[in-house]
């Protein structure tokens, strides 16, 4: 599958805050998983427009207070991909996930402190 530009600095930058960051396939939809700060599962799908966009469970949505983002990617998930999910994708996944990497410099930053 061939990325465009910004497809492309999306997947650095969820590799920058996914640890395991990696293709995925269980789905027909994915295309990549990761666990965000080595925790809970992210999602790079394939959306109901057959653009790619991010969805992440419920955990990571109210850790990390994803909901100020507007979402604007549906796709399915679930076990037998019969779950209409909602996510984000484009310029508003770009600007989530520089701000998921400003949190990432913050946890390091505290870490050193502490050291």
């Amino acid at each position: 599958m061939k990325h465009t530009e910004s497809e492309l600095q999306i997947i650095e930058l969820m590799k920058n805050i996914c640890p395991d960051f990696d293709s995925y396939n269980f789905l027909e939809t994915d295309r990549y998983k990761g666990s965000l700060f080595g925790k809970f599962n992210v999602y790079y799908k394939i959306g109901s427009n057959k653009e790619l966009g991010m969805i992440t469970g419920i955990n990571n949505q109210k850790k990390y207070n994803l909901d100020q983002f507007k979402k604007n990617f549906i796709t399915t998930g679930g076990v037998d991909g019969t779950k209409v999910e909602e996510g984000w994708k484009g310029e508003i996944l770009i600007e989530l996930l520089k701000y998921l990497q400003g949190i990432k410099k913050d946890q390091s930053e505290e870490v050193k402190c502490l050291e």
